[in-house]
């Protein structure tokens, strides 16, 4: 068994999404308990910075967990140098950069008003997140999954097909990756100690 502990968080896309990738990654191996999910509809980061939540509740609950799942951006409505400060104290709340993160961006609409709100996200996340931040950059899947009705969320087999495409595949490797940087640095660490209280 894998014992890392993820936290995922979410708005509407999600409530399907994130779930479905939870049970991916425990079908792989990876403990139930251990991964934490909270999606709210209609969220935007500043909502989980200014509303109570489940998230308050995993985060008092935990000092820092080795990864966290961000799918967030699809509700941002300030369009403005103002976003870069709601990110980043949604990045400080998460225990970042103590907790890894990886960031879903916001998804193609066909609604015009809501594209050009996603638009500006994707832009501001892409070219402003921090570089060990892994982005992954859903605006660039336009027309590969089918929209519902409403031109902003997408049918729920489209969901599960981009957790099955896009983002089991890039958590898995970004969870190998991190693995590989982290034991050396503590063996490194666990020499340097060895050494000093041998003198």
């Amino acid at each position: 068994m894998k014992k890392i502990k993820i936290l995922m968080v979410g708005d509407s896309h999600g409530t399907v999404i994130l779930p479905y990738l939870k049970k991916s990654l425990v079908s792989e191996g990876y403990i139930s308990e251990n991964i934490d999910v909270v999606a709210n509809n209609g969220w935007a980061t500043y909502s989980y910075l200014d509303k109570q939540s489940d998230l308050d509740t995993f985060l008092a609950h935990n000092d820092s967990y080795d990864f966290v799942i961000v799918e967030l951006g699809g509700n941002n409505g300030i369009t403005n140098d103002g976003y870069g400060d709601k990110v980043f104290q949604f990045l400080d709340l998460i225990r970042y950069p103590k907790s890894k993160v990886i960031w879903i961006g916001p998804f193609f609409a066909s609604h015009s008003s809501t594209q050009a709100r996603h638009l500006f996200t994707h832009q501001f996340l892409e070219d402003n997140l921090p570089e060990d931040v892994l982005y992954i950059p859903m605006m660039e899947k336009q027309g590969e999954y089918t929209l519902s009705s409403d031109g902003i969320h997408y049918k729920m087999g489209e969901y599960r097909r981009m957790v099955d495409n896009e983002f089991l595949p890039v958590v898995k490797e970004y969870f190998k990756k991190s693995k590989k940087s982290i034991f050396p640095m503590i063996f490194l660490i666990g020499i340097v100690g060895y050494f000093f209280t041998r003198r």
